[in-house]
């Protein structure tokens, strides 16, 4: 484990050296998680920050935020919650605003989870690039002291979840087996069911087999009038097909300018003066 530690607290040094944001996203289940010697012992029963109490959830926060602090310097203001699970936001803001944390990165529009372990809902957040916020992330707030910025969405007919399950079983599987070991966490047969038999939301994503849809979902977002282009990616989830498609995607599209969470400082709601947002 000391060697894990090592080779990640290189990695993010390394990241940051070469120009790439670090910032805070939780999964506190963690903490009661632990490790027998040879694997995991996962426990979600606290799978949220929600679950935990409210001091408790302020020591979580500070204590992650110092973790990175003390790894890549004074830099960490944004946040992203684990598994989406940003609802109620007012049980967490106070944990955010005392450990100087302005800008959240959670919300997908349209997002929706009925999952009793990992409920939210951004069925009515803003079509927007970005917007301010007070207690609802779902809306917005010319004077509230938070900024979203939220990621790119796209919908997913139940054509794509039934190829993607038939490719799964007739396709080799050499440009779809992922890297490491890592796995996501299983939904209930409700979560596909759904998946299966009904139009769904979708973050932007260059995980796996949805990376092949990074065009659609740009097109998607030019169509709705953003400015930003946002996926996300999880490393556990990386295959050679995944990578293939992110990179056919940056090569046609030369002139995307890439920002980071660093470059909306100019967004930090102003404590003297909230209502004024450039």
């Amino acid at each position: 484990m000391q060697r894990d530690y090592d080779s990640i607290r290189q990695q993010l040094v390394t990241l940051k050296e070469t120009g790439h944001d670090i910032q805070l996203h939780l999964h506190p289940h963690w903490l009661d998680s632990s490790y027998d010697g040879s694997q995991w012992q996962i426990n979600t029963n606290r799978y949220k920050l929600h679950d935990f109490p409210t001091v408790e959830i302020t020591k979580i926060v500070s204590s992650g935020k110092k973790i990175l602090t003390d790894l890549v310097g004074d830099t960490v203001f944004a946040f992203r919650a684990g598994g989406w699970c940003l609802q109620p936001f007012t049980e967490i803001s106070t944990a955010l605003k005392q450990n100087s944390i302005w800008l959240d990165s959670t919300v997908y529009r349209g997002g929706l989870s009925d999952d009793d372990e990992r409920w939210f809902d951004f069925s009515v957040a803003p079509l927007k690039s970005y917007w301010r916020f007070s207690t609802d992330p779902n809306k917005e707030d010319k004077d509230g002291t938070f900024i979203e910025i939220p990621i790119s969405a796209m919908q997913l007919t139940p054509l794509f979840f039934w190829r993607m399950a038939l490719r799964r079983k007739l396709m080799s599987q050499t440009a779809h087996k992922t890297y490491g070991d890592g796995t996501p966490l299983s939904y209930g047969a409700r979560y596909y069911l759904q998946r299966l038999t009904r139009s769904t939301v979708s973050v932007a994503s260059m995980d796996g087999l949805k990376a092949g849809l990074l065009n659609k979902a740009f097109h998607d977002e030019q169509a709705s009038g953003k400015q930003l282009f946002h996926a996300i990616g999880h490393p556990k989830a990386m295959t050679d097909y995944s990578l293939t498609q992110l990179e056919n995607f940056l090569h046609k599209r030369k002139n995307i300018t890439s920002v980071t969470f660093q470059d909306f400082g100019h967004l930090r709601p102003s404590q003297k003066n909230s209502s004024t947002l450039t």
